[in-house]
């Protein structure tokens, strides 16, 4: 089968990487630094009485122009994502140069000081980098600082228990934005890798008619053509004999197995099997197709009169697995065994070839081989699963179970 690694490598490059994506990250926390500039600036007209109005002004005036320009910068991409993490801490070092000029620490008399809770959107800023431990390194390094500027300033008891108070509060907001940053990456990982899942089962649905070309051509070539190959030589040797009657029962015997092997063929991949044979008998004939291909003893039990709704996914499912079996296992026998109870299915093929590792099944997509992929989405859509495990001693066993149709 031909894989179409351009074809793959344009799909893949189509998963969205905005999941999490640094520039996006860094616009959101621009936007934020922003608002809080406006905060600053709002609070520091509400609340003139401060010590060293001139400093703090000019410093929250920087920080504004600052704060634009990284804005213009980041939504023109003209920065790198790098540099993030960068400009947290020189938000930190603003806000408590800010609040060392000015005194702005908790005074329980007044409660006029609020320019300290500017210190929460350092976390919130710092949640959207979806790296939990970072974030907790920078507000654990947010705390550290606030409390020292505070102890240092000299304030009274009264004062220092309220900093000690908004520390522990910073500290817990710190903690739940690292889990929510936690709670994030984990969802955006789920969602890139479904992602990347559906995208490959988009690649294996624009190759499917290549590949079920590539099954027939194989399957007539394997079988069909060589036992013609075979009766079109009986018969040249049948016309240079001088009694031919034995030449030509052999070369009967071949065109007759290569007409069964044709009809199994067709029966195999005709979309109505299941319809005319049902699910036992086109598993039953998959099966059997599989062991003349693979040239291994194939020992088959199904259970009859099995109806499900995904009874086609099932079947499709067996054809790949006996696929799989004939290409690498190597194997001498494989069983069969399909049954039902109240609704569900379930499906077991053992081999006794060479096995395969759980490595080998997590990189085959990678390699371009998602025949078992696809069809493990398509199974664990329909709410079953399809499991692979060693068997005993040796080779692989395949189990495919899917629950009872939804009421």
């Amino acid at each position: 089968m031909k894989h179409h690694y351009g074809r793959r490598t344009a799909v893949a490059a189509a998963v969205p990487a905005a999941l999490g994506h640094p520039q996006g990250v860094a616009r959101v926390q621009s936007v934020l630094r922003c608002a809080l500039v406006v905060l600053l600036v709002v609070e520091a007209s509400v609340f003139p009485d401060r010590h060293n109005v001139a400093a703090g002004n000019a410093l929250i005036a920087a920080y504004g122009v600052w704060s634009v320009l990284r804005l213009r910068a980041v939504w023109r991409e003209q920065t790198h994502p790098r540099l993030i993490w960068a400009v947290l801490i020189v938000d930190l070092a603003v806000l408590v140069g800010l609040v060392v000029l000015t005194r702005g620490f908790p005074v329980p008399e007044t409660s006029l000081a609020l320019i300290d809770d500017a210190f929460f959107v350092v976390a919130m800023m710092a949640s959207f980098q979806l790296q939990p431990r970072t974030t907790i390194a920078l507000m654990t390094l947010t705390a550290s600082v606030y409390l020292a500027a505070a102890t240092g300033a000299g304030a009274g008891p009264r004062s220092l228990l309220a900093a000690l108070m908004h520390t522990l509060f910073l500290v817990t907001v710190g903690m739940a934005c690292a889990l929510t940053s936690w709670v994030h990456r984990a969802r955006v990982q789920t969602i890139n890798t479904l992602v990347k899942d559906r995208s490959q089962l988009l690649i294996e649905v624009l190759n499917v008619e290549e590949r079920e070309r590539s099954t027939l051509a194989e399957a007539l070539h394997d079988n069909a053509l060589q036992s013609v190959l075979a009766a079109r030589q009986d018969i040249e040797d049948a016309r240079a004999a001088t009694s031919p009657a034995e030449s030509l029962e052999r070369a009967e015997r071949t065109l007759t197995d290569a007409a069964r092997q044709m009809r199994s063929v067709a029966a195999e991949l005709h979309p109505a099997v299941l319809e005319n044979l049902g699910l036992a008998g086109a598993v039953r004939a998959a099966a059997h197709a599989a062991a003349e291909r693979g040239a291994f003893s194939v020992d088959v039990q199904c259970k009859e009169g099995l109806h499900h709704p995904q009874q086609q996914l099932v079947f499709t499912a067996a054809r790949e697995l006996l696929t799989n079996v004939v290409k690498h296992a190597a194997a001498q026998h494989v069983t069969v065994h399909l049954t039902g109870h109240a609704g569900s299915i379930l499906l077991e093929i053992t081999d006794d070839g060479r096995g395969i590792t759980h490595s080998a099944v997590q990189a085959a997509p990678a390699a371009g081989h998602i025949g078992l992929a696809s069809q493990r989405i398509r199974i664990e859509n329909a709410d079953g699963t399809l499991t692979l495990t060693p068997a005993t001693p040796h080779g692989t066993r395949a189990v495919l179970e899917l629950p009872p149709p939804a009421l």
